[in-house]
């Protein structure tokens, strides 16, 4: 209880430092003016997205502690359990050039399941705005092989690959 409470504590310091200072005479203004700042401070990050999903998966079966195919076997005494498949988060910065046109692209994938954390995609891709002939993509991502897996999981029918 008292780890919750220090936590707690601390995320609210660290969200205050973050948000700047308010000086107002009149309380009717208040409201006001913090939600200025608070979106001004938002308008820094504009250029930043931040997007995943989860794949949970409920496993059950007739006798406690039985071995599994799927997740190895089950605890002693249990015949059933929660386990995450895939706990995909994806970082996306994107930096506009003067004539609103993409110019460089970062993106940061990870899968975190029970498992661990992995790193699933982690690249960068440079655009070419004046003549829009090419761009340079270089890291750690996805080779293609066909027209799915161009596509985003996402934006595809099923999580699976």
């Amino acid at each position: 209880m008292l780890k919750k409470r220090l936590a707690a504590l601390a995320f609210t310091l660290f969200v205050y430092q973050l948000l700047p200072a308010q000086i107002s005479n009149d309380a009717t203004d208040s409201a006001k003016l913090s939600k200025k700042s608070l979106l001004s401070f938002f308008d820094k990050y504009n250029n930043l997205t931040i997007s995943g999903y989860m794949q949970p998966q409920f496993q059950a079966i007739q006798e406690k502690g039985a071995d599994s195919y799927a997740g190895g076997a089950f605890e002693p005494n249990s015949n059933n359990r929660f386990k995450l498949r895939r706990g995909r988060i994806k970082f996306t910065y994107t930096r506009l050039s003067k004539n609103n046109e993409k110019s460089v692209e970062i993106v940061f994938q990870t899968d975190a399941t029970e498992k661990g954390v992995f790193m699933r995609d982690f690249y960068g891709t440079v655009y070419e705005n004046k003549f829009n002939l090419f761009s340079l993509t270089m890291g750690m991502f996805n080779r293609p092989f066909s027209q799915e897996i161009n596509y985003s999981s996402s934006k595809r029918e099923s999580p699976e690959r």
